[in-house]
């Protein structure tokens, strides 16, 4: 195939509002990481209940949302290295890192989990294209099976209504009775 052929076809448009909105994740994540007791949740929330007013396909509002998240992973160990106040998801790996910045190795303790994200975003990377295909595919399956379920429940559920009213034995022969229309109503 002749090279001339080829061409690679961008919109500037959609990669300048792409990096517009990649650029307000990390701001978006930068302020959830650096400030103690903001999560990249809250701000994801408000993105998620703000997305229609936003004048922008929401595949964008989606790429801030996941932007910031990746971002505020990278930085939401600094508060708790600086401050000594760690956030919920971090009181595990408070002490270990307190204590290398109560020993002057502050900055190991930051690069430390700098590389710990990093090794985490380069394993989920590879893994969420083969189980998102794995899922868009099995999900008819799950959900199949998961309404078979709960249909034959609200059956069982009937059953055990018109049986365990009264002594049983003779309300389910009272319903019998009167379903047929033999019994006096």
């Amino acid at each position: 195939m002749d090279a001339s052929l080829l061409q690679i076809a961008v919109d500037p448009q959609i990669v300048f509002s792409f990096c517009l909105f990649a650029g307000g994740g990390v701001a978006l994540g930068t302020a959830s990481g650096l400030v103690p007791g903001l999560h990249a949740n809250n701000f994801a929330l408000l993105l998620a209940a703000t997305a229609a007013s936003i004048p922008a396909d929401p595949l964008f509002v989606g790429v801030a949302m996941l932007t910031a998240g990746v971002v505020h992973t990278f930085l939401d160990i600094v508060p708790m290295l600086t401050l000594g106040v760690p956030d919920a998801a971090m009181a595990i790996s408070a002490l270990p890192g307190h204590r290398l910045v109560l020993e002057g190795r502050g900055r190991e303790a930051l690069r430390l989990s700098a590389v710990g994200s990093g090794l985490a975003v380069a394993v989920a990377l590879p893994l969420a294209v083969p189980i998102t295909w794995a899922m868009t595919h099995a999900y008819p399956f799950i959900r199949a099976q998961s309404l078979d379920r709960a249909r034959s429940r609200r059956l069982s559920a009937r059953r055990d209504r018109i049986v365990d009213r009264g002594d049983g034995r003779w309300t389910g022969i009272v319903r019998a009775r009167r379903s047929t229309g033999l019994g006096d109503s």
